[in-house]
């Protein structure tokens, strides 16, 4: 994420599409669904801590942690 600082304050700016480092992934639900749309950053690299995987489960909405990594090594 690109940081930037103006009238006193730290803020972070999402990476553009053309950064390469990261994909922004965006989940739109189905009229019948009662969630709210989604927007996943996720870095492009090899690996991945597990603080920013816990990130990730977090904003994907997910609601356990271990089911979440086993799906990922199942699906990569």
């Amino acid at each position: 994420m690109k940081n930037y600082t103006g009238a006193g304050e730290r803020r972070e700016l999402p990476p553009r599409p053309d950064d390469g480092d990261h994909l922004i992934l965006k989940w739109e639900p189905p009229a019948n669904h009662d969630s709210e749309t989604r927007t996943v950053v996720v870095p492009a690299h090899d690996s991945v801590s597990i603080g920013t995987l816990r990130d990730i489960d977090d904003d994907a909405g997910a609601e356990d942690f271990e089911s979440f990594c086993e799906w990922i090594d199942q699906n990569a």
